[in-house]
């Protein structure tokens, strides 16, 4: 079975999709400005994930009160702010994600 006859998506412009399934091809237009709203919000929730990464290989991280947090001095508000850091990004990549179904799907 051919990768192609399965499913596939080229881009021909920059909003103008071509989708090819079931022996047909299908011209999609997609808006710009809710591709650039969704491309925004995966790309923020990718920095805060890869900031909260980087918080837990440090051992510190960053509260909006306090300044730094130590994993060594307080752990218990350490691992608080380190999992509101990892429940936001991941939040906010699956809004982006949304936003894009809606997109493609519209």
């Amino acid at each position: 079975m051919d990768f192609l006859s399965i499913y596939s998506i080229a881009r021909v412009s920059l909003n103008t999709f071509v989708y090819f399934q079931d022996s047909e091809f299908t011209l999609q237009e997609v808006p710009r400005h809710q591709f650039r709203e969704a491309v925004l919000w995966l790309l923020l929730g990718i920095v805060m994930l890869c900031f909260a990464v980087g918080s837990q290989r440090s051992g510190r991280t960053w509260t909006k009160i306090g300044g730094w947090v130590y994993r060594s001095e307080n752990p218990r508000w350490y691992r608080f702010e380190l999992s509101v850091g990892y429940l936001v990004s991941i939040g906010t990549i699956c809004y982006s994600l949304l936003l894009l179904t809606r997109v493609f799907n519209s």
